[in-house]
Order: structure tokens, then sequence, then C-alpha cells
């Protein structure tokens, strides 16, 4: 899903309103990336390069998707225990040359392949199409976050409460807003729900937004460090859930929540295919709304599958190319999924915003979406290069400007080779960095290769003197087109002096090579910054976290609503306005007062303290848990496991069931634990508090810790618990 802030990644507003205030000053860093593996043979394209300015629309009228990879779903038939036969697999994949990538277990039969060169996606979705195996196959499409960014704390939030305030030169209309101070006389929120912001990641640091942020996931970079590197992310988390009533800054539409963050939006936009993994992930880790602000033409089976496969309301936005969604849809929002909401935007006097999408059928709500004002992370640009010129750059021979290739305007990059003679040669930053006071620097650009595999070697280096290099990282092979590469360079963090340097190093064999580089972008944290920044920003990616965080103060009001429950009140409690009658499906925007009057409170029916190590016996963990409800229920735990290994990091969905020995502190006696269905199930007693046991059968061959345990109160999902151990417990 690839984004209009492409090269713009490292970004700070920097005219116009910006709204700041004092802060404590940082006292550490944080390393906001993991390095790449060195030396990767072959290098994947992210797709085809598609970049503007932060200015006009999001959507493009073209399909984006990841030219050489295709999403394929298998009929039942050709499956075992949900997953495809590889006699089957082998047997079609060979017909085009293509090879699996991942198979997703969320989505039972669907797999991600690899296309070789020549078979382009068209030609291989018409093949796979054919084969009567295969259910359906499609491209691997490119979805954009909605947003538009442009130049510019309670009082200036007109869509919490608005009062006729004037924002940014414009007056609103006194209660054109979504009634949030009433609807907060009956709930501001609840620790106990759970929104996941599938995004460009959350600056956790941010003080407005620490005390409700979760440890989440990048999918990108394949590690646990969602630190948002755009702003994005970030600016929607605020709306939803930046902390309320703490004297600082805004407040979120909740005051206390659980934000997971989940980063799949990257410089250049995120996968479907890295998406479903994000979707899946927040339904295993007991989310109970997922904010997707982002979205582009392109119809994927797959995504839709995996949202209604997943037991999460999904909140989109419905698109800023001021479009009929009726007639050109805009995705994932547009899908006639039952657990799905797609949202408008609203201006301050109650109109449907000029670069709203809209759908009579397709768009169900509004909500306010012009001059939202919300946090952002305080990144610093340190250094942009779109390569108009060499200026910036010590250049060795052949390097040179060509505009054969680019991926960002001007029309132009820098090439190795511009003939394809491999010469040992690089470019060096003339101006040194000075990043003292900075930390989490990260470096981000373009590339295209075009080089032997394991003959000729493209290094990215950095050095503290000019003198002595160190290798950033290095790679060899075919790109396929253009990628993106992002880099940490948090070892160089504070330091007065930072160059950088791109060298080809060749051992002269046979053939050409060329390695093309553009738009070089370089980025920090300045933690010693006496001010924090917050943003106005417009789009139906601002409109969405709205309706986010009233399905989250729904959950927050009464437990015990579906996902179904949530989203009728919602729809069904809406201010009815002249101006969006005919154009969405309601005709209104969400009014929270309204929405969270006709709930009766409900307060979650189990409490429960966090997961600890039993003493003494580390590969043994326990925990209380409290029927809270007014009558006797069945509660049947199951551990979620994850595994880190230097060559395979990443989250793992292997699980257990783990309620071994359960003794009723209550009643003082022990009791039964049936095991059915994969599950361990006891009964709990209304008001019995019961300490529970558990000695899993954790997988072997690696590093495994318990990551959560999930809960089904009467065989539905509940919630989970996290260890409140450092970390994760190492149980073997």
């Amino acid at each position: 899903m690839r984004g209009l802030y492409a090269a713009e990644l490292m970004r700070v507003i920097s005219a116009g309103t910006m709204i700041l205030m004092k802060k404590e000053v940082l006292s550490l860093c944080v390393v906001v990336m993991t390095l790449l593996p060195l030396f990767v043979v072959t290098i994947t394209t992210a797709g085809p390069p598609l970049r503007s300015d932060l200015v006009g629309h999001v959507h493009t009228t073209s399909r984006e998707y990841v030219q050489d990879e295709v999403l394929v779903r298998f009929k039942p038939a050709a499956r075992k225990d949900d997953m495809v036969m590889p006699d089957v697999a082998a047997a079609t994949h060979s017909k085009i040359g293509a090879t699996v990538v991942r198979e997703f277990k969320e989505v039972p039969g669907l797999q991600l392949v690899k296309l070789p060169k020549g078979v382009t996606v068209p030609d291989a979705v018409a093949m796979y199409g054919q084969n009567p195996a295969v259910l359906y196959a499609e491209p691997n499409y490119i979805r954009h976050e909605d947003v538009i960014p442009n130049d510019p704390l309670f009082n200036l939030q007109w869509g919490l409460h608005n009062t006729g305030q004037v924002i940014r030169g414009v007056r609103g209309t006194p209660g054109a807003d979504i009634k949030a101070p009433e609807a907060w006389d009956k709930v501001t929120g609840s620790r106990d729900v759970v929104v996941a912001v599938l995004d460009t990641g959350v600056d956790y640091n941010e003080p407005d937004l620490a005390p409700n942020i979760m440890r989440g996931y990048d999918f990108i970079m394949n590690n646990t460090n969602s630190m948002d590197r755009s702003g994005h992310g970030t600016h929607v988390a605020g709306i939803i859930a930046a902390a309320g009533n703490n004297g600082i800054g805004t407040s979120g539409v909740m005051w206390n929540a659980k934000i997971l963050p989940l980063r799949f939006l990257g410089p250049s936009g995120g996968t479907v295919s890295d998406e479903i993994r994000a979707i899946s992930y927040a339904s295993s880790h007991g989310t109970n709304v997922i904010n997707m602000s982002y979205g582009s033409p392109g119809y994927s089976q797959a995504e839709k599958d995996a949202i209604d496969n997943s037991r999460t309301l999904c909140i989109c936005a419905a698109g800023n190319g001021g479009a009929d969604n009726d007639k050109t849809p805009t995705y994932p929002g547009s899908y006639k999924s039952s657990n799905i909401i797609a949202v408008a935007a609203t201006d301050q006097n109650d109109t449907l915003a000029s670069f709203s999408n809209y759908g009579s059928d397709s768009v169900h709500v509004a909500a306010p979406g012009t001059n939202i004002l919300s946090t952002n992370p305080p990144w610093t640009r340190l250094f942009r290069d779109p390569f108009n010129n060499f200026t910036a750059w010590n250049v060795q021979p052949p390097w040179n400007i060509t505009t054969a290739h680019y991926a960002s305007s001007p029309s132009s990059a820098m090439v190795s080779s511009p003939g394809g003679s491999k010469i040992n040669a690089s470019i060096t930053l003339k101006n040194p960095i000075d990043l003292t006071n900075k930390c989490g620097t990260t470096l981000v650009f373009y590339a295209r290769l075009n080089t032997t595999a394991n003959h000729d070697l493209f290094y990215i280096e950095a050095s503290r003197d000019g003198v002595t290099w160190d290798t950033v990282n290095g790679y060899s092979g075919d790109s396929n087109g253009w990628t993106i590469l992002e880099f940490s360079l948090a070892n160089y963090d504070n330091s007065p002096y930072l160059n950088i340097r791109f060298r080809l190093a060749t051992d002269g064999s046979p053939g050409s090579s060329s390695v093309y580089i553009d738009d070089v972008n370089i980025a920090a944290f300045d933690p010693s910054s006496e001010q924090q920044n917050y943003i106005y920003l417009d789009g139906t990616s601002m409109a969405t976290p709205y309706v986010s965080g009233l399905a989250g103060l729904v959950k927050a009001m009464n437990f015990s609503y579906s996902l179904i429950k949530i989203k009728d009140a919602i729809l069904n409690n809406v201010d009815v306005e002249k101006s969006l009658s005919g154009k969405i499906l309601t005709g209104g925007r969400i009014n929270a007062s309204k929405t969270i009057s006709g709930i009766v409170p409900t307060a979650p029916p189990l409490s429960i303290t966090a997961l600890r190590l039993a003493p003494n016996h580390p590969q043994y963990f326990e925990w209380d848990v409290t029927n809270t409800g007014a009558s006797d229920a069945w509660i049947a735990p199951y551990a979620i496991f994850y595994k880190q290994t230097a060559a395979a990091p990443g989250y793992a969905r292997d699980g257990d069931a783990v309620a071994r020995y359960v003794y009723d502190d209550t009643a003082g006696n022990w009791t039964a634990v049936h095991h059915y269905s994969g599950y361990d199930w006891f009964n709990a007693l209304a008001g019995h508090t019961y300490h529970v046991y558990s000695d899993p059968v954790v997988p072997e061959g690696a590093k495994w810790t318990v990551y959560n345990v999930q809960l089904y109160y009467e065989g539905a999902f509940h919630g989970w618990l996290y260890p409140d151990w450092d970390k994760y417990a190492t149980l073997r």
C-alpha cells in the first residue's frame, strides 16, 4: 500500500501552524530499527515505484500491486488440515514456475507465490484461474493510508467538542461534533479494551500515548519494534486513545485503552500479504477493534477473507478521492463484510469534507476529518537528496546522474555505472551530519540493483571520522526493479560526526553491473528538545479513529457486546445531517453520547491478575482469575508462544492448553479440569477466585517464551493476559 508520503518519510512539518508544548527531556535514546541481514544475495522488490510530494489526494486511479507476486487460494479438496497438499501445490505452481513465499494458516489454502521473470501478474492470475484446484488467484495489491497532510490542546479538538471555535481560520458550528464530553460522563475507556492500529507504527515514547501502548510488531522489518517513522500511525493512535485528563496535550476519544501498534505501512505503502499477517496477529492478541486508516482500489479476496475470518470489528477509511465508492470502490472499506464500518469525513460545520469519498451503500457513517489535532513524533529530517544533481556528494567516476531510471521526482537518480561497466567506485557525503542529542537515527532510500550475484557487492557504509568505515549492509544480485531500503544508524546516535558512503565493489567477472539510488533520507529523534509537537491533519484517516475510539467506548461500557452489537449501536445512533443524506448509508455523523446512553453497563466477567512465574520453578507459570459475573461460567485458557532466533525472528502462533491444575481459593479445594477439543476447561463458580497453575508443553528446538494467554469465557473469546515479568519469561 504505497502512500504519497513515500519520499517524505522523514518529514517535519516546517510551515504553517504547529502546536508546541513543554515536555520532559528524555534521558535515553531508543534503538528504532534492527539491521537487515548482511550480504543478502537477492533482494525482492516491494513493488513499482510511486511517490509524490505531500499534496493532493492519496489514491491513484491505477490498481497497484507487487509486480512479481500473486495470492493463490486452493479449493478445500486440495487441502489437508487447512494446509495445501504439497503435491497439489507443486504441480500447480510448476506450470508457471512460481515458488511459494508464505502460506496463511488464518486463511486456509491461501499461499503467496513469487513469479519467475517473464511472467506477468495478469498472465499468472489467468493461468491459475484455469486450474480446477484453485479457488481464486489475484494480485498482491498495494494499500495506501488515507491522509492529506498539510502545513500547519482540548479546546482545539473541535471533533470532540465543537463550541464554534476558530481552527486554522475556519469557524465551526457549535454542536457539530461527536458529543464526547457527554459520553465521558458515563465511560472514558477501559484497559480491558484493545484497539489495534494497522498503520505506519506508533511513537510509543510519546508521553500522551505511552500509558496506553502495548508491545506491537513490525511486519516490514519482522521484529517487535513498531516505532512510527512517518507520523501517520501516531496521529491516528492519538485520536483513538491519547491519555485523557492527564494534563498533557490532547485527549483521545478513549482516555484509557490498550493500543496495539502493528506496522505494515512503510515509506512506499504496504502489501496485502503483510496486512493479512497483521490482521491475524491482532485477532490472536485479543483485539476488539482494528483501525484501518488506509486503502486503495483493487479487490482482494484474500484481504476480505482475512477480515471475515478475524474476530474483530474493522473500522476502515472511505478514502480521500472525493469519489462515490458505490461506483469506484476503495478497499478494504468497500467490502460487503459484516464486521466492517466504512467512514467518511466531515468538516467543522457537519458538511461532507470536499476530499472525502462517499457511498450511499458502501460508506456507513461520517466522523470529523478536517483540521484534526493529534500527536506527532518529533522526527527531525537531517538530510535529503532527490538527486537532481550530485553537489552534496564526493563522486568517484563512473557514478553519475541518470534519467534512464528514477524512483521519485525530479526525473533523475544516481547510478554507479551508466554503461554497466564494472568499476570499483563510491559516492560519499561532502558534509558530515551532526547527531549530537539525536537518537533513533534512520537511513532510508530507493535502490535498484542489477549486479552479478556473489561477484558484485553494493555496500552501504557509515563512518565517525571519514577514515574508518563500517558496513551497515551489503547486497548482491538483482532487485527486480526499485525497492526501498531502510536501516538503523542508532549505533551513531549522539555522535558529532556521521558520514555515509555508497560503494560498488566488483571482482571484474563478465557481464554488466549497475546500482541506482534515489531520494536518500536521514532522520532522527531529538530527545533533548523542550518541545512536543502536535499537528493538524485532514483525511478520512483522521475520521476513522473517531469511530474506532467510539467502538472501544461501547466495549468498555458493556464487555458482553459482540462486534455486530457494537456496529449496530454506532450506526443506529448517528446525528442525521442534510449534507450526508443520500451520500452515506446512515446519512449521519457519529454521536458518542447517543450511542453510549442506550447501553446497560456491564463489567468484564473476569477479573484477572497478570501472569507470573511460579517461585523456584521457571518452567511453570501461574495466575489468579475471579468470575465476577452473576452466574457460573466455563473458562478455557490457551497459551500463545513466541519464538525468537537469530536466523528467523518472528511471532509463532503455536499454542497449548494451559490449565493444568486449578485451585478454588474461595471454597478451599481443587477444581476439576476437563480436556475437550484441544482446550482445558474448568467451571468457575460465580464470585469465586481460582488459582491456575500451568505446566505447558513447550515446543522443542528453539528458545520459546510465553507471549500471552488467551481466555475463553463460555466459549467466546474474552481477552488475554500478559506476563508481568521483564519482557518474556523463558520456559525452555
